[in-house]
């Protein structure tokens, strides 16, 4: 990254996705915002980044993954979103009173 060798550049032909993230997150955006239409059209037109040849463990290691998010958010009465990120966010000192 910082050395002298040559640039690398991606080989991305086509938008990418996390499809199970699209549906749990992009959808119910898309219902409430009345953008199904572009929802579809997005979900048609990209491919599943985690989907590498020859290795399905990213994408079956997905639904384990939900799996503790959703127990967290069960257990902490907070959404998916808070549950996914809890872990490594900080929101500044909590207060002692």
């Amino acid at each position: 990254m910082l050395g002298d060798g040559p640039e690398v550049r991606p080989d991305v032909t086509a938008p990418q996705t996390v499809r199970l993230a699209m549906w749990i997150y992009g959808l119910p955006a898309a219902l409430r915002s009345g953008g199904l239409g572009r929802f579809s059209k997005a979900m048609r037109g990209a491919e599943e980044l985690l989907d590498w040849p020859g290795d399905p463990a990213p994408v079956k290691a997905q639904w384990p993954a939900l799996a503790e998010i959703a127990g967290i958010a069960l257990r902490g009465r907070i959404g998916l979103q808070a549950a996914s990120t809890r872990d490594i966010e900080w929101n500044g000192p909590e207060e002692l009173f």
